[in-house]
């Protein structure tokens, strides 16, 4: 019966895994286009800013003055990537790519027909 319980309780635990790792792909995938939103825009921004209205912000600001300038959007982003992309099971960073074990406790994150 102890066993039963045992078995039941790890299946439960390994569904909210499961479900909360999913949770957060989805999170970490938002971030990643938004962080590339926000490097598309800094690429952009000085073209469009030369062809409408007749500024050179390089001339006016520099490269680095432009990079300065997004900073504040990117740093919120980075940061909240690196807050959610953990492991639900140990909370430890995943890295790169999305891994369908944890690298670290071996939890499952993913189903195995993903």
């Amino acid at each position: 019966m102890a066993q039963a319980d045992n078995e039941e309780n790890n299946s439960l635990w390994q569904a909210q895994v499961l479900l909360e790792h999913q949770r957060r792909r989805k999170f970490h995938a938002i971030t990643t286009l938004a962080m590339l939103f926000v490097i598309l825009v800094m690429g952009i921004t000085p073209l469009l800013l030369s062809v409408l209205f007749e500024i050179e912000i390089f001339e006016e600001i520099g490269r680095n003055g432009l990079v300065l300038c997004f900073l504040p959007l990117l740093v919120p982003i980075i940061l909240a990537s690196i807050i959610v992309w953990r492991c639900p099971a140990c909370d430890a960073l995943l890295g790169r790519g999305d891994p369908q074990f944890c690298p670290h406790c071996g939890a499952q994150l993913r189903f195995l027909d993903e």
